[in-house]
């Protein structure tokens, strides 16, 4: 065997070190995401938060006004969002200890109920109060639905507050919440991270970028100015790889969980310390601030089977029935639950009227401030309805005494009926009860008859211009097929 010089050795040696570098680096790209849905490349593990400066964050002070005057609003929407496995909605896993706490000194609604089960329609709900339906953010078909905007004659609540006074900050990191689509309307400022998604580019932007974004422009705000933040997190939404920290946080010994379902609590983990800093930080600079959670929709981690993997083609409640959690140091009576049900349309209307305005433009919800103010124990709904027009599901749902209805109208109006409160809802009593089975059949008719109206008094839909690369993000994500 010849004899190789040292100089040529240790040139040899660096190539080939160079070499399983590239292969090192290639993989992730070559090996496809697992079944499960989880990513390739894990999340950083979350801050921890300390517990004893968080409570001191959350602390009454009846003297701070609540008004238009003086309030600072701060609004996070999440992406994916299921109740259920929360801790402040009877989750035994430590998945949400931020949001536990939140909902100890703030007010809980038990049953927020969102207008559709994927995100541009259901966030358009939030945003303007009006059906999703009405707002033609949803799936027509056969057309390309993905090019469906917001409209500009309807009303934000940017818009609203931003005629208020009030400096106007929002940040999002899905692609389906993007100026493209509309929902920059009623922005000073709107912040759309480069890399909107898992892509070539780069992984999807975190809870702590948008945090960043957000309190960029807070500290470019003069301190005498009122605010208006809004942030849309998918720190929950798939693909998930959370952090081996974080996944060992949430699992409990001898608990048969599925693993996919671990992934989504830690990732829940993961959202949960972003949030903690968030507000933190908001309010360390902003002491006077209302603080809303909400979600656009849930998941069904096929948790059980019949709720499917993901979202946009179900009505359970894992995909509807959201969490929704409010803070103010004057709010009264901290660790209230309002019972009854309430509804995403309701959250423009009632942060006016909670501040002590109105919206400017009528709207499909209505104001649930007595209830947040403790002058009714229940939310002001009797009935919610939701729908869901996403490629080949077509389905309308009501909730009311105590039962959920769900019409699957591409089925031929097929119907199941479940007990609004069994989070799983594996036992379809549709027959059991046929007095109430009746009277809610009949509300969800004359409430599909009513959109159907509403709707014929819009003009026809508004298009969008994506990108071929916000295009692939929309399929990443699930949206296109």
């Amino acid at each position: 065997m010849p004899r190789v010089r040292p100089r040529l050795r240790l040139a040899l040696i660096l190539a080939g070190l160079a070499g399983l570098a590239f292969v090192a680096a290639a993989i992730p790209r070559l090996v496809p995401h697992r079944r499960s849905g989880v990513h390739a490349e894990r999340t950083a593990a979350p801050r921890e938060v300390s517990t004893r400066r968080v409570r001191a964050a959350l602390a009454p002070d009846p003297e701070l006004p609540l008004d238009l005057a003086e309030t600072d609003v701060l609004v996070a929407m999440v992406c994916t969002f299921r109740r259920d496995q929360l801790e402040p909605y009877g989750q035994t896993r430590p998945t949400s200890p931020f949001l536990n706490l939140l909902a100890r000194h703030g007010v809980l609604f038990e049953h927020a109920i969102v207008q559709s089960s994927w995100t541009r329609p259901s966030t358009g709900s939030l945003v303007t109060g009006r059906w999703a339906q009405v707002l033609q953010l949803d799936d027509p078909g056969d057309e390309a639905f993905h090019n469906r905007a917001l409209a500009p004659d309807f009303v934000t609540i940017a818009e609203a507050m931003s005629a208020q006074g009030y400096r106007t900050i929002g940040a999002s990191g899905n692609p389906n919440i993007s100026s493209t689509f509309g929902f920059d309307q009623g922005f000073d400022a709107y912040h759309e991270p480069e890399s909107l998604w898992r892509d070539s580019s780069g992984p999807a932007p975190t809870g702590a970028e948008l945090n960043a974004q957000l309190l960029a422009e807070l500290d470019a705000t003069p301190s005498d100015q009122r605010v208006y933040l809004q942030g849309f997190y998918v720190d929950t939404h798939a693909p998930r790889r959370p952090a081996t920290k974080a996944l060992r946080k949430v699992q409990v010994e001898g608990d048969s969980t599925p693993r996919r379902v671990l992934a989504y609590d830690a990732a829940l983990l993961t959202l949960d310390a972003h949030l903690a800093e968030l507000y933190l930080e908001v309010k360390r600079r902003r002491p006077n601030l209302l603080f809303i959670v909400v979600g656009d929709h849930g998941e069904g981690l096929t948790w059980p089977a019949h709720h499917g993997k993901g979202h946009g083609n179900y009505l359970y409640t894992s995909s509807v029935d959201v969490p929704f959690l409010w803070f103010h140091p004057a709010l009264p009576e901290p660790g209230r639950r309002i019972e009854g049900l309430s509804m995403g349309i309701d959250l423009a209307p009632t942060i006016l009227e909670l501040l002590g305005g109105t919206f400017p433009v009528p709207v499909d919800g209505s104001s649930q401030a007595k209830a947040l103010l403790g002058e009714s124990e229940r939310s002001s709904h009797d009935l919610a309805f939701t729908q869901t027009y996403f490629r080949r599901s077509d389905k309308t749902a009501v909730l009311g005494q105590g039962y959920h209805l769900i019409r699957d109208r591409a089925a031929g109006g097929e119907q199941a009926m479940y007990d609004l409160d069994e989070a799983l809802q594996t036992d379809d009593v549709s027959g059991n009860h046929p007095t109430v089975q009746g009277l809610l059949a009949e509300e969800l008719d004359q409430w599909e008859q009513r959109v159907a109206r509403s709707l014929q008094r819009q003009g026809g839909p508004v298009e969008g211009q994506p990108s071929k690369g916000m295009l692939e993000q929309l399929r990443t994500l699930g949206y296109i097929e």
